[in-house]
């Protein structure tokens, strides 16, 4: 049975164990299962018997009761009584008698006494009698002889469970120590050879690969401990002779490495060697690696005690040039951690040298942007004292230029107020004046403010404020509604006629502060669009994506860049999500405090 498994490749031997195991299960189960029913039916028998006994009895002794016990008999064959543990006879032939015997014994009863008929009922009773007893005979033979074939199945079965055994574990287990104790004793050409497909099969299979690497490397070290005249390393024998060290041998790479470098024999033995070997010898050791300076080379040196603890052998091999290597790479780490550090003081200093200067720069902007407005006012004031034509009636073409006047002077007015802030916020200056405000009613009024710009390009605009989000937060309500002009400004600025800009407000979390809630403000346009590799520069100063934007849409580039700072003053963060060609959505956050 477990003779199939040499077929697959891998089987574990637990899994043959749980196989034989659970074969043996099934086996004793079935045994005991029929065991169990033949007992039954034999007991069955045996009661029916002795049913058929009480009638043999009954007849001469007692014919008064006899009628009342065929009736039972009859009734119990059929039926069963399992009050005195008695099932119906499953025995068809032993019904039939059973069934015979009763209508002779009324046929008895309703005749006129007759010998022969009371001789055919004796009969059928014997026969009936007869018969249970040899159904009970041949069921109990049929047990018995059961009992024996399991016993010589089972007999059978641990012999071949010994069999296996030895097959599958002890002899393979005796092989592999026979073979361990051979290359114990140095036989590196002991193999094994099983054809196991399991645990032990696989670990005599990696003992022939270990085999197989010792005997090869054996093999190279007698090789070249064979012939020390073709060993490409100096090697060097030494003999201890009353307390001193005698060089006895020396092959030719060693005399090479002699003349190359006009060493004498006894430079091969430096005083760090010798105590090396002296250490060998007092602590009862075989052999040793050691690192040897021998004039200005450096050697990676063993040495090999032989048995007679007097013969040495040493093995040199030259690492002169791999020392050289590692010093210079030592000392170019150690140069390229102090440029490192260099490099890294200079940057400092340019970065502080950068923030100073871009401080005195907003220092320079916010006064020359306060300078520049104070003629600009007088500029913009007067124009729109012509434009009122409070001084009289102007021609078209005066009240053209006049208004092209007013509208350059504010257009400058907001970019230099622009500078300004950026300037200041740079600098630190800038301080947020808060306030507790609406977020409904800073969405309405700076939507409101648009609203006939928008409809003068017929872009439809809209507002959505969720019920969550309309409620009152801390800020600077005059510094955000700026932000949000800028991005409604935007908005309107580029998308076409006929598009749509949506302002939105939702309560939001961050992942960041999952215990903060934040109020989200976006506005959304149907508009041109940003390319995906623009975005990273929205939000950089005086800066605009492309320069036919310039040439199309006016604007410096300071809105975005000024709204990014003013929102994280507030602790916020501001982005877009964009579709080149379909539309952007520029939203910020807001904290909700309390």
């Amino acid at each position: 049975m477990i003779s199939i498994f040499n077929k697959v490749k891998f089987v574990s031997l637990n899994t043959k164990l749980m196989v034989f195991g659970f074969f043996c299960l099934i086996t004793l189960g079935v045994s005991l299962l029929y065991d169990f029913r033949s007992t039954v039916e034999i007991n069955d028998v045996s009661l029916w018997l002795r049913k058929a006994g009480e009638l043999r009895w009954r007849l001469p002794s007692n014919i008064c009761g006899f009628p009342g016990t065929l009736n039972a008999v009859t009734g119990d064959a059929k039926n069963g009584n399992y009050a005195a543990r008695l099932r119906p006879l499953r025995d068809l032939k032993a019904r039939q008698m059973s069934e015979e015997l009763f209508n002779r014994w009324n046929a008895l009863k309703s005749a006129p006494p007759d010998e022969k008929a009371v001789r055919e009922f004796d009969g059928a009773l014997d026969a009936f009698t007869s018969y249970m007893l040899a159904d009970y005979g041949q069921k109990l033979a049929a047990l018995y002889r059961f009992k024996l074939y399991m016993a010589v199945f089972f007999y059978l079965m641990v012999i071949l469970a010994i069999v296996q055994a030895r097959a599958m574990v002890t002899r393979p287990l005796l092989k592999i120590i026979e073979a361990v104790r051979k290359v114990s004793r140095g036989d590196f050409h002991t193999r094994i050879n099983l054809r196991c497909k399991d645990e032990i099969g696989e670990l005599c299979r990696y003992f022939n690969v270990m085999t197989d690497a010792l005997d090869s490397s054996f093999n190279d070290m007698e090789v070249l401990a064979s012939f020390p005249e073709k060993n490409p390393s100096p090697i060097t024998g030494l003999q201890m002779h009353e307390g001193r060290l005698l060089i006895t041998y020396i092959n030719p790479a060693a005399q090479a490495l002699i003349n190359a470098d006009n060493l004498d024999r006894a430079d091969l033995i430096p005083p760090q060697l010798n105590e090396i070997i002296e250490t060998l010898l007092s602590e009862d050791k075989d052999s040793t690696l050691c690192e040897i300076a021998i004039k200005d080379k450096i050697f990676i040196q063993y040495v090999h005690v032989l048995k007679d603890r007097k013969t040495i052998r040493i093995f040199s091999y030259d690492i002169t040039r791999r020392k050289q290597m590692e010093d210079r790479l030592k000392e170019y780490a150690d140069n390229l951690e102090q440029k490192i550090k260099e490099r890294t003081k200079e940057l400092e200093d340019a970065k502080l040298m950068a923030e100073a200067a871009s401080r005195t720069k907003s220092g320079f902007l916010a006064n020359m942007s306060h300078e520049l407005r104070t003629p600009l006012n007088s500029v913009i004031g007067f124009s729109q004292v012509l434009v009122d034509k409070l001084y009289g009636e102007l021609n078209a073409q005066q009240e053209q230029y006049v208004n092209n006047i007013l509208n350059s002077g504010n257009h400058l007015l907001a970019l230099i107020n622009d500078v300004l802030d950026l300037s200041r916020i740079e600098a630190g200056k800038i301080e947020l004046e808060t306030s507790i405000f609406s977020v409904g009613q800073l969405i309405n009024t700076s939507v409101a403010m648009f609203r006939e710009r928008a409809m003068a390009k017929r872009v439809r605009l809209s507002a959505e404020i969720q019920a969550e989000a309309a409620i009152n937060v801390d800020g600077d309500e005059r510094r955000l509604k700026q932000v949000l002009y800028n991005l409604l400004s935007n908005a309107i600025k580029f998308t076409p006629e006929g598009g749509t800009v949506k302002t939105a407000a939702m309560a939001v979390a961050h992942s960041a502060a999952p215990d903060q809630r934040f109020i989200e403000i976006a506005v959304e346009d149907t508009g041109i669009g940003i390319r995906e590799e623009d975005i990273e520069r929205l939000f950089m100063e005086f800066t605009q994506l492309d320069s036919s934007y310039t040439k199309k849409y006016e604007g410096a580039g300071l809105g975005l860049a000024l709204s990014k700072k003013l929102i994280e003053l507030h602790g916020g963060t501001i982005g877009v999500t964009s579709v080149f060609g379909k539309g952007s959505r520029f939203y910020f956050t807001i904290p909700i405090c309390g």
